[in-house]
């Protein structure tokens, strides 16, 4: 199409991922980036996967891009951050009688605000955690640069689930991570900042707590995106963990399962397939997360069209204009 309105470029890159920094631990990674229209080709999708779980033992897990906007003028996006989900539960004694927790699905933030001008971006993906006793808290979601005050909007790791003891509560987190008989669950804490930044009520988050145990043995699920962890109620079964949310037609963020003493058939349903996901207690890690940048195809109106070239993503690069 023709305008006579500004066009700005954008311009995504690879950045420098975590899992390049020695002082990490990855128990694997991977990534992907997709682009493609959607909605009758009235915008344009770019969706960042990340696959990788691990943890880290001074920082976060993440694969990192970078995003530029030329200098002809400031343009909308509306971004969509869902960080990794928590750890699954694990008993810390082999007699232990408890059934561990669900791990927490990952926040999810959505909504649209403005990239400035001759500005440079950093958006990073975070992994999910690792199932473990204490340490499997999943990695946050972040987009930053100018305008996002702060350390940036920020989608929070879920929280792990708890262990099958006293010792150790489910995490708090995104979503939070179940709880066990003997400890109480995770409560969701969003990564929400003071409302004196400019964003703030530009941003929808979605998380919830994670569901009670029981002291029949059965564990209590994580907290999803969608819903709060099933609690076991009393009941010998794991309960299952929190609803997904679906948001452009990507299916996300859903809890991890409780554990119960009882056999496979016993377990709680989980979401750790879905990125974003909860482990399920005692042997799933959480899944990592996913990023989403939606920019507009044809903005006439208010001068904000889009040339839009995507480089360093493999070998080639492509104009998608």
């Amino acid at each position: 199409f023709s305008s006579s309105k500004p066009v700005p470029t954008i311009t995504i890159t690879e950045g420098t991922d975590s899992i390049n920094n020695s002082s990490n631990t990855s128990y694997n990674f991977g990534k992907l980036v997709k682009h493609d229209y959607r909605y009758n080709e009235i915008d344009h999708h770019f969706v960042f996967y990340q696959d990788g779980t691990g943890k880290s033992e001074d920082g976060q897990l993440y694969s990192e891009y970078n995003i530029h906007v030329s200098d002809v003028a400031d343009c909308e996006v509306t971004i969509l951050l869902c960080a990794g989900g928590g750890g699954g539960g694990q008993k810390d004694k082999i007699d232990s009688y408890y059934g561990p927790g669900g791990g927490g699905a990952g926040e999810v933030k959505e909504g649209t605000i403005t990239l400035q001008k001759d500005s440079n971006y950093t958006l990073r993906v975070g992994c999910g955690g690792i199932s473990s006793h204490d340490q499997g808290k999943g990695n946050d979601t972040i987009l930053s640069g100018p305008g996002i005050d702060g350390i940036g909007i920020q989608a929070l790791g879920g929280g792990y689930g708890s262990t099958g003891n006293e010792n150790i509560n489910g995490g708090d987190g995104g979503s939070g991570g179940g709880g066990s008989d003997q400890s109480p669950p995770g409560a969701a804490n969003p990564g929400l900042p003071d409302n004196t930044m400019a964003w703030y009520y530009a941003i929808t988050s979605y998380g919830n707590n994670g569901g009670y145990g029981s002291d029949q043995r059965g564990g209590g699920g994580g907290g999803g995106a969608g819903g709060v962890g099933r609690s076991s109620n009393g009941s010998r079964y794991g309960a299952a963990g929190g609803d997904p949310v679906v948001l452009y037609r990507e299916t996300m963020a859903g809890g991890g399962g409780g554990r119960s003493d009882y056999g496979e058939s016993s377990h709680g349903t989980s979401f750790n397939t879905l990125y974003g996901g909860g482990g399920r207690a005692l042997e799933r890690p959480g899944k990592g997360g996913l990023a989403m940048l939606r920019f507009d195809k044809d903005q006439a109106i208010t001068g904000h069209n889009y040339s839009l070239n995507l480089f360093s993503l493999g070998d080639s690069s492509y104009s998608t204009s």
